[in-house]
């Protein structure tokens, strides 16, 4: 497992997120709560248990095909963030690895 510090650091520079020292250490100690208590879980004993692809069963529901413009009202809204069809968004990946 990695350590908390680095996964924390690395979320947070992907994010493009301000985070000041104080918060860093607070949320380091909420995530180490969290992997602790997945440990806790990891060592329940679950052979006799049956595998479920859900939580919970429910019915599929199914509505009718329409066809309709995708992101329409998106668009509409925020027309400087489109080139052509596509949204332009900040490239977040391969940058500082």
């Amino acid at each position: 497992m990695t350590s908390p510090n680095i996964e924390l650091s690395r979320t947070i520079a992907l994010a493009h997120l301000e985070v000041s020292s104080d918060e860093s250490d607070q949320y380091i100690a909420q995530l180490k709560n969290i992997l602790s208590h997945m440990e806790q879980l990891n060592t329940c004993d679950t052979t006799n248990i049956e595998t479920t692809p859900y939580v919970y069963q429910s019915e599929m529901t199914l509505r009718p095909d329409e066809i309709s413009q995708p992101f329409g009202d998106v668009k509409a809204a925020n027309p400087q963030h489109l080139e052509g069809p596509y949204f332009v968004v900040p490239q977040i990946l391969g940058e500082g690895e």
